[in-house]
């Protein structure tokens, strides 16, 4: 499952032709992911996580469009519960799949490498995938695409390295839900 989640993922982020999105209407005040423009990020999960319940996260992200509506870049993670904590950082990358007006729906990929803070000696995964598949609403702004938009979706993370993703567990995968972000574009 592992090697065929890695392979989709890594396609979908190299076709350009995944890109459905209508032509950027100047009138609009929604989205224009063009090439050369910037995505500042707020990661932010508050939600239900299969694993762990209630789970509280922020992650900022920083990421460049390398052509229309693909960007990449990547971030850092801090995550911290009562007798775990750990540090993450990686590449992430994000296609829009389809856009009108001031609504986006958008695909995220997220690569995760840990290193563990307490405790040193946790056996658990290292490595972490996390894709997720959200809807962007663009607030305010008039009628530039730069400024704030609030992400919505559904998040899948799995362990790369085969190993337990939680402290007191043993899965290896999980499905977050909501997710929730706010995405700045300069």
């Amino acid at each position: 499952m592992k090697p065929l989640l890695l392979l989709v993922s890594i396609f979908v982020f190299c076709s350009p032709c995944f890109s459905m999105s209508p032509p950027a209407d100047s009138n609009s005040a929604g989205f224009l992911p063009e090439k050369n423009k910037w995505e500042v990020g707020l990661g932010f999960n508050l939600g239900y996580a299969s694993t762990r319940g209630l789970i509280i996260e922020l992650n900022p992200s920083l990421q460049y469009f390398v052509m229309d509506n693909l960007s990449l870049g990547g971030f850092i993670h801090y995550y911290r519960e009562s007798n775990l904590s750990f540090i993450s950082a990686g590449p992430s990358g994000t296609l829009f799949i389809y856009r009108d007006g001031p609504l986006a729906v958008v695909l995220n990929q997220r690569v995760r490498f840990r290193e563990y803070i307490e405790p040193k000696d946790l056996n658990g995964a290292k490595t972490v995938s996390l894709t997720s598949l959200a809807a962007d609403w663009k607030i305010g702004g008039g009628l530039s695409s730069r400024g704030p938009a609030l992400r919505l979706g559904v998040g899948y993370r799995v362990s790369l390295d085969d190993k337990a993703l939680t402290h007191n567990g043993d899965k290896k995968e999980e499905w977050i839900f909501p997710s929730f972000g706010i995405a700045y574009y300069l």
